[in-house]
């Protein structure tokens, strides 16, 4: 809820009301197409010195406030599979700052006063209890409920994911509940793969 009441998600989520100015246009293509106050993602994105293609009079793209679409949508991908996909990965500290910089600002502004209850905003959680519980993860409850079921019925499962990290978060949870498991990623070499399969 953080997320959607801040001024970019509300930008986003009602650009396409009448503005209120009775211009008859859409408020993203009239009077609203910046945010109002304080926006530290759309600040971030629309940085001068890093984005060409601002004009230079209001600080805003051609395609604002729908060039924040996909930024929040994968925001809110990550929300949905697990809090602890916000958190910035350690390596871009080095490798790309103003990534790194951004991820720690959607976690904190995501986690609030709570981000100490799951390991702090700005790095990884490697607390083994909290990554690996159910209570941070929708997704992670449902899969608990169906693995249970599958195990009793003794079967066997596939676990899909297009995330690295999800993956491990997977790795973890299942380790935490006895499971036996094999992991298949990008880093598995082609000779191993039909072994672990």
């Amino acid at each position: 809820q953080r997320l959607l009441d801040t001024p970019e998600f509300t930008l986003i989520a009602r650009s396409g009301e009448p503005c209120d100015c009775d211009s008859g246009e859409p408020r993203g293509r009239c009077c609203y197409h910046v945010p109002t106050g304080y926006a530290p993602l759309w600040e971030t994105y629309h940085d001068p010195a890093t984005n060409p293609l601002l004009h230079a009079e209001d600080g805003c793209c051609d395609k604002c406030p729908n060039c924040l679409i996909l930024p929040c949508i994968q925001i809110l991908l990550k929300v949905s599979n697990h809090l602890e996909l916000l958190k910035p990965d350690p390596k871009l500290v080095h490798e790309d700052p103003e990534k790194f910089y951004r991820e720690t600002l959607v976690a904190t502004m995501a986690l609030g006063d709570d981000a100490h209850l799951l390991g702090d905003a700005n790095k990884p959680d490697g607390n083994f209890q909290r990554v690996s519980s159910a209570t941070h993860c929708g997704k992670l409850l449902a899969l608990e409920k169906l693995l249970n079921l599958w195990h009793a019925q003794n079967d066997k499962v596939l676990i899909f994911s297009v995330s690295v990290r999800l993956l491990t978060i997977l790795e973890t949870f299942l380790n935490r509940r006895g499971y036996v498991f094999s992991r298949l990623d990008g880093s598995t070499g082609q000779k191993h793969r039909q072994q672990v399969a």
